[in-house]
C-alpha cells in the first residue's frame, strides 16, 4: 500500500485511498507478457497471432519453421522477407532464415526456357515429413517473380542410418606331435 502520508489533506477522501491502492497495483504488474513486440520473451501461445500481424503465414514459410526459434527467427525476419519478394535474393534469404541453404540457377546457366528456373536446397540440421516438397515448392513461388517458371526443386535433406558390418577370422593352426 502506499504511503498515504503524501496525499494533502485537501483531495484526502475514500475515493482518494482507493486510487492510491490501484495505483500500488499497477506497480505490481508484469508488463513483459503485454510487450509482444520483445520476439524472443514474447510467449509461445502468441507466435502465432504475431505471424498472422506479420503476414507471414502458411506459404510465406510458417509451416516450415518446426521450432520456437525457427518461428520467432521467421518473425523478427518478416519485414526484410517482404521487401525481398519478387527477387532472387528473397528465395534465398527466406530459406536462410528457415536454416537451410538454397542455390538458384537461373534458365541461362542450364539451356532452359527464359524465365525458368532451378532450386536446390540443402539443410543440414533438421528432419521433415514427407510434403516438404510441396511446402518448399509453396515457399518458392511465394517469394519468386510472378513471371518465372519454377522447372526443379532438388532437396538435399539430412539423412541417419546405422550400417552394421561384421567379420570373423578363421585362424588356425595345425600341431602335429611325434613321438
Amino acid at each position: 500500500m502506499g504511503d498515504i502520508s503524501l496525499i494533502p489533506e485537501s483531495i484526502m477522501s475514500a475515493e482518494t485511498i482507493i486510487f492510491n491502492d490501484l495505483l500500488d497495483r499497477l506497480d505490481n504488474i508484469d508488463l513483459s507478457t503485454i510487450l509482444v513486440y520483445l520476439i524472443d520473451l514474447v510467449d509461445p501461445s502468441a507466435l502465432p497471432h504475431l505471424a498472422q500481424q506479420f503476414s507471414i503465414t502458411d506459404k510465406e514459410g510458417w509451416d516450415l519453421a518446426t521450432t520456437d526459434s525457427d518461428k520467432r527467427n521467421l518473425i523478427k525476419n518478416a519485414i526484410p522477407l517482404h521487401k525481398l519478394k519478387g527477387k532472387k535474393k528473397g528465395i534465398l534469404y527466406a530459406l536462410e532464415v528457415l536454416g537451410m541453404q538454397g542455390n538458384i540457377q537461373l534458365w541461362n546457366e542450364y539451356n532452359g526456357d527464359p524465365y525458368h528456373f532451378k532450386v536446390t536446397v540443402t539443410s543440414s540440421s533438421k528432419t521433415y515429413d514427407g510434403t516438404i516438397q510441396g511446402r518448399l515448392v509453396d515457399l518458392i513461388n511465394e517469394f519468386k517473380r510472378e513471371n518465372s517458371i519454377l522447372d526443379e526443386l532438388e532437396l538435399i535433406l539430412p539423412s541417419s542410418t546405422s550400417i552394421y558390418a561384421a567379420c570373423y577370422i578363421n585362424m588356425g593352426e595345425q600341431l602335429r606331435i611325434n613321438c
